[in-house]
């Protein structure tokens, strides 16, 4: 009995002994004659621990806003101040011209730079983030740029380049955690509620001669909703790739009411692509949440990514007719006849644009390939596809690091893949549409790191604990079992 209660108080006197181990954000803290800190002194600690958090998302979320205004704030602007337009032959979301709206476009890029400027010199001091994980994103950047001036033979660096450098930077240096991601989640959920809200007037509305003639893509009523945006295909892409982050934000109300509108303008929108990306994302998800065995739930994981690629690069080869998929046949097929001739390197970014050789064979300008596999084969050939999968890869492996506490970023990976297969969410030849989302969740999946092992948020996997705490060795006379 004497050595039971020797046993018991060796382990209370360690115990008390112990240093504990605060987050790496909060400043060593005096100590105590025992080693422990005082309650004063973990409440301080707690509260610098908060001014970070709020620091953090409050840059966070000032990039956030700063990109997206550089990429869409002119042409909402445009759009409430002087309304939609008919189809211009160049884009089925035309809107009217207005003064505001160009001043916009012209004062952003300005605001976006001295944005990052300000965010960079506010957290000089601070700890920045890791770029390890960005290799595979600078393997692409610094190919893109090579494969566009071998292309045209002579330096010709791909459009807006310098906006992605600047995210890289602005990132690094708010060292972003992962329940800063929610940012993206509220953000996405606070556009598709004002969507909705547009959706009461006449101006939240596609006019119906921006559209084909007799075309019919509705899937409720015979409108389709743009919402903020200039046009549906926008609205939905910004839905489905924002859905994953949704699922980060912090309460069960919040999640099911973020997902409800964002399902709401998914629908309305009838985005058709959006609607298969975001329903395959769901259901693997759901399969995934199901699998016990985490040997059997990453194979999956890694089976669902390689189907979705190959679909990307099988769709367009294998679409004959022009008018198949709103006239993406004939993008696809007069893509697919110029890349043999353009094997390796490609015919440069310009290649869908005005001055470039794919809209004479089309008959329209796409700007982009509506497809990954053909648009990154047009712009640089076998060479920046091989960039390409190495930087996408990169992504899948730092999204399955820490896939059993958190699917959040694998299921973005997921549904970036699958709007790639009649989109171009994730574009090298320009600055616009989603990419915005697209580029600032891409790079934050990178640098962030994974979620906390006590992490709580929706389709975290749930591992059954088979370590025990640790409890004092005793003998088995004295009736004391070890502690669960």
């Amino acid at each position: 009995m004497s050595f039971a209660k020797h046993a018991v108080a060796e382990h209370r006197r360690r115990q008390g002994a112990a240093v504990p181990v605060y987050s790496r954000s909060t400043a060593p803290l005096p100590s105590t004659r025992t080693g422990r800190p005082t309650f004063s002194e973990e409440t301080a600690a707690s509260e610098r621990d908060a001014h970070d958090t709020r620091r953090r998302r409050l840059h966070f979320a000032v990039v956030l806003l700063l990109t997206f205004t550089m990429t869409s704030g002119g042409k909402i602007v445009d759009l409430f101040v002087a309304g939609r337009a008919a189809s211009d032959g160049y884009s089925t979301g035309a809107v009217n011209p207005s003064s505001l709206g160009a001043a916009v476009d012209e004062w952003a890029p300005t605001l976006f730079l001295l944005g990052v400027a300000v965010i960079v010199f506010l957290n000089l001091r601070r700890k920045r983030a890791n770029l390890i994980g960005l290799v595979g994103a600078g393997v692409y950047l610094v190919t893109a740029q090579l494969t566009n001036t071998i292309a045209v033979g002579a330096v010709n660096p791909t459009p807006k380049y310098w906006v992605i450098l600047a995210l890289v930077i602005a990132l690094w240096s708010i060292a972003p955690r992962w329940d800063d991601l929610r940012v993206i989640g509220v953000a996405v959920v606070l556009i598709g509620l004002a969507s909705l809200l547009t959706g009461l007037t006449d101006q939240g509305w596609m006019r119906e001669d921006a559209l084909l003639a007799g075309e019919t893509k509705a899937l409720i009523g015979t409108r389709l909703l743009a919402g903020i945006f200039p046009q549906m295909n926008v609205l939905g892409m910004t839905m489905a790739l924002g859905l994953p982050f949704v699922l980060l934000l912090r309460t069960r109300r919040a999640r099911y009411s973020g997902l409800a509108i964002v399902l709401a303008n998914l629908v309305l929108s009838a985005s058709r692509t959006s609607l298969i990306a975001a329903g395959i994302t769901i259901l693997v998800a759901v399969v995934l949440r199901l699998v016990r065995h985490p040997g059997t739930r990453r194979v999956l994981a890694v089976g669902a990514v390689v189907t979705a690629a190959t679909a990307v690069v099988l769709l367009p080869m294998l679409v004959h007719d022009r008018s198949a998929l709103t006239s993406r046949g004939a993008i696809w097929m007069s893509s697919m006849s110029v890349i043999p001739d353009h094997l390796v390197f490609g015919l440069s970014t310009n290649a869908f644009t005005k001055e470039g050789i794919l809209p004479r064979l089309i008959g329209h300008t796409p700007w982009h390939g509506h497809n990954l596999f053909a648009s990154t084969m047009v712009w640089g050939g076998l060479v920046l596809l091989a960039a390409l999968v190495v930087f996408l890869v990169s992504v899948l492996v730092r999204s399955l690091t820490y896939f059993d506490r958190s699917m959040v970023s694998y299921l973005f990976v997921l549904m970036l893949l699958a709007c790639s297969l009649a989109e171009m969410p994730l574009r090298i030849d320009d600055f616009d549409g989603v990419s915005w989302l697209t580029w600032i969740a891409v790079l934050a999946v990178l640098m962030v790191p994974g979620p906390p092992a006590s992490s709580g948020q929706v389709w975290r996997r749930r591992r059954p604990s088979t370590v025990e705490e640790e409890a004092p060795i005793v003998p088995r006379s004295s009736g004391t079992g070890r502690v669960r």
